[in-house]
């Protein structure tokens, strides 16, 4: 959790060290044509996972059932856990590292 912090920090200090530049030059803030990317790709990428899916279970004739011992806390750890570990990749793979090196 405390990477979360520290990332966005060193990040800060890399840009403004090689370009002195703030951390808003990697697109922080979101403009429109961003979301409306994001919402794209992310109905692309579901459609994609589903489809994969449904040919995984035709493909081995495998039933589907539903988790007995699942519940809305475990929900919400899983989606928070997997929200941190992609904001921690895409800080560290794009965030200022790329912008200096492009």
């Amino acid at each position: 959790m405390i990477g979360i912090l520290v990332i966005p920090a060193i990040s800060w200090i890399l840009l403004y060290l090689t370009e002195k530049k703030s951390i808003l030059a990697l697109g922080i803030y979101p403009i429109s044509a961003r979301l409306k990317q994001l919402g794209i790709g992310f109905l692309v990428i579901a459609l994609l996972c589903f489809n994969v899916q449904l040919l995984e279970s035709i493909l081995e004739s495998s039933d589907w059932s539903l988790n007995q011992r699942i519940n809305t806390n475990l929900i919400l750890e899983t989606f928070v856990w997997n929200l941190k570990s992609v904001i921690t990749e895409e800080l560290i793979f794009r965030g200022a590292i790329l912008y200096v090196f492009i």
